[in-house]
C-alpha cells in the first residue's frame, strides 16, 4: 500500500532516487538495498525494477543526479561571485567544499572506482559515446576549467594548458573536504582554537591556492580579492 506523502503517481523514478539519496545520507552507500529503497519509497518491492534492474543502477543514476546537482551548484557560486574572474574561481572552491558538508550524502556518489568501468554507451545507432556519467562529471570540471581559462585571459594566472591548473584546484579543494567530512581537521581545529566553519577554512585555502596560481611577474599579490 502507499505510503502518503512519498511516492506520487508518475515519478516513480524520482521518488526512487530520493529514497536511494536519502538512505545513503543515513546509513553510507552500502548500506541499503532495493527493497529499502522501495519501502522508504512507499512503493512494492518490485517497483524499482521498473527504472533500475539492479541496485548498481541505481547508483549510477545517483551519481549523475549529484554530479549534476554540484555542476549546479559550481555555476551559481561563479555568477553571484562579483568582480574578477580570480574572484569567481575562490567562489567555486567555497562552493565545492560546502556542498560536500552539506549534502554528504550526494557527495559520496561522486568518483566512485566500481562507476568508472562503464564509461562509454552505445546509441541507438551503434555508435559509442560518453556516457551520462562522464558527461556529468565533465559538466562539473568544465565549470572550473571554464574559469582557469577567464583567470588566464584576465592575466592572473599564466597562459598555457589550464588542465594541470584545474587538476590542482579540484585536488585542493576535494581534499579539504574529505579532511573536514572524516572530521580530523575539525578535531585539530578544536586542539588549536581555530575557526571551524566549513565555508571560512574553503575560503582561506582557496585564497591561499589562488595566491599560489598568480602570475609572478608584472603582478603583486596584495591585488588577490
Amino acid at each position: 500500500m502507499q505510503k502518503q506523502g512519498r511516492y506520487h503517481h508518475g515519478h516513480l523514478r524520482q521518488a526512487l532516487l530520493d529514497a536511494g539519496l536519502q538512505l545513503a545520507t543515513e546509513r553510507g552507500i552500502n548500506g541499503f538495498t532495493l527493497r529499502e529503497v522501495a519501502r522508504q519509497a512507499g512503493v512494492s518491492p518490485a517497483a524499482p525494477y521498473h527504472h533500475f534492474p539492479h541496485k548498481d543502477a541505481l547508483v549510477e543514476a545517483l551519481a549523475v543526479e549529484s554530479f549534476e546537482a554540484l555542476a549546479t551548484a559550481l555555476r551559481g557560486a561563479a555568477m553571484t561571485a562579483s568582480g574578477t574572474a580570480l574572484e569567481q574561481l575562490q567562489a567555486i572552491g567555497v562552493a565545492y567544499v560546502c556542498f560536500a558538508v552539506e549534502h554528504t550524502g550526494a557527495f559520496q556518489f561522486l568518483f566512485r572506482p566500481e562507476l568508472q568501468a562503464s564509461s562509454r554507451f552505445a546509441s541507438q545507432e551503434g555508435a559509442l559515446g560518453p556516457s551520462p556519467l562522464d558527461q556529468a562529471s565533465h559538466d562539473a570540471r568544465q565549470v572550473l576549467l571554464d574559469t582557469i581559462v577567464a583567470c588566464q585571459q584576465e592575466g592572473w594566472i599564466a597562459p598555457g594548458d589550464p588542465a594541470p591548473l584545474a587538476l590542482t584546484a579540484w585536488c585542493t579543494v576535494h581534499g579539504l573536504a574529505t579532511i573536514l567530512l572524516h572530521g580530523s581537521l575539525r578535531r585539530r581545529m578544536q586542539e588549536i582554537r581555530a575557526v571551524e566553519d566549513a565555508g571560512h577554512l574553503a575560503e582561506i585555502v582557496t585564497r591561499t591556492l589562488t595566491r599560489g596560481l598568480l602570475v609572478r611577474e608584472g603582478m603583486s599579490e596584495t591585488r588577490v580579492p
